[in-house]
This record gives C-alpha cells, sequence and structure tokens, in this order.
C-alpha cells in the first residue's frame, strides 16, 4: 500500500512540475521614453475637458430618442443612460461627444469625435475611427477593430483588445487594466506619469503588475 502511495505522490509531482515547465514565465515590461511622454498631461487635459462637456448633456434612456440627437446638428454633446444595445452609425457623429452607459452592448460604426463609454456590460466594438474613445467604466471589455486616434483607459477591470494596429495613443491612468496587443505589430501604453510600455505583437500588457505575458 505504501508502495502505491508514494507511486502516486511521484506522479503527481511529475505532473506538477511538467506543467510549470511549460507556463511562460512573466516577462519585464520595456519601458521607454520619447518626445510623446512630455505631452501626456495636455493629452490627459483634453481629455478631462472632454468628460467635463458630457457632464453637462441629459441623458435619455431610450434608442429612438439617442439616434434622433445623433442625427440632429443642434447637438454637439449627447448622453445615453439605459438597457439597450447602442449602436451609433451616423454621418453627423463625426463632430460629437458621445456618452454613452448601458447595461447592453455598444458599438461604433461610424467615425465620431469623442466616444465616452461608461458601462457597457454587453460589451464594446469599434469598427469606426473616432478621434478619442475613454473608457472610464468598470468591467468593460473592448473590442477596437479600426484606425483611432486616442484612447484613455480610466476606469477598473477594463480590457482592450487591439486588433487593429493603426491606434495613434494609448493612455492608461489606473492599476486595474489590461491591454491585449492582438496586431502584428508593437503597440505602446503610455502611463500617467509619461512611462511609455512597448507591448509586442501577441502580447499582454497588464497595468495592474506591469509585466508582459506571452499568450
Amino acid at each position: 500500500m505504501k508502495r502505491k502511495l508514494s507511486a502516486v505522490i511521484l506522479i503527481l509531482t511529475l505532473a506538477t512540475t511538467l506543467f510549470s515547465c511549460t507556463k511562460p514565465a512573466p516577462e519585464t515590461a520595456t519601458q521607454i521614453s520619447d518626445g510623446d511622454s512630455v505631452h501626456i498631461k495636455e493629452d490627459f487635459d483634453a481629455m478631462e475637458s472632454k468628460l467635463e462637456e458630457a457632464e453637462s448633456a441629459t441623458a435619455v434612456s431610450d434608442t429612438d430618442s439617442f439616434t434622433a440627437q445623433l442625427e440632429s446638428s443642434d447637438t454637439d454633446v449627447i448622453s445615453y443612460e439605459g438597457n439597450d444595445d447602442v449602436v451609433i452609425d451616423s454621418a453627423n457623429a463625426s463632430e460629437k461627444t458621445v456618452d454613452i452607459s448601458t447595461s447592453g452592448s455598444v458599438t461604433l460604426d461610424s467615425p465620431a469625435e469623442t466616444l465616452i463609454v461608461n458601462g457597457a456590460e454587453g460589451g464594446f466594438t469599434a469598427n469606426a475611427k473616432a478621434e478619442s474613445i475613454i473608457l472610464e467604466g468598470t468591467g468593460i471589455t473592448a473590442e477596437i477593430n479600426s484606425e483611432t486616434g486616442t484612447i484613455l483607459v480610466k476606469g477598473k477591470d477594463i480590457t482592450v483588445n487591439v486588433r487593429n494596429s493603426v491606434v495613434e495613443k494609448i493612455i492608461a491612468v489606473n492599476v486595474s487594466a489590461i491591454i491585449n496587443n492582438l496586431t502584428d505589430t508593437d503597440i505602446f501604453v503610455t502611463l500617467a506619469n509619461g512611462t511609455k510600455i512597448t507591448v509586442p505583437s501577441e502580447h499582454t500588457y497588464k497595468v495592474s503588475d506591469n509585466t508582459l505575458q506571452k499568450k
């Protein structure tokens, strides 16, 4: 009986050792500082002004009213707060600041000036360019499939899946974001202190512990 028990323990030990050997060790993030780093405060202040601008908008709670505001040429800042899936698909959105919080999903299908996602329990997908995207909510998963200007990650437990390498700038100012670089080129994440992190192709950057881990 003792021999059988010893054999089982040995097998489990070997299996555990083999599993730990196949798991890639975290890699230290490559940190650089360049000309863009000194402009981080200007970028952040510009985003903050957009957030303040959005606070002045009266939120609607139905998609018909939201679409009407989206199409209107009289409104530069619009807001939606509700439970529906929200699709932004209007030529007039290209010059607007759009603020959305929903228990549904958010999809950007036409260009927008600024899109603020305060909540999107069903996820956020960018299929068109936004000059700036601000992810300020909690637990948002963002799929970036299009060319994008600046992405500000300000919320908590945010996951950003970058599938298009033409993203001008990603700024992360919290400690609970994950950036997945699913492109075939390097992308860069700038922290609030101006430090720029290189995220190689097919790598993940965890803002929480400042490590890179291979997929």
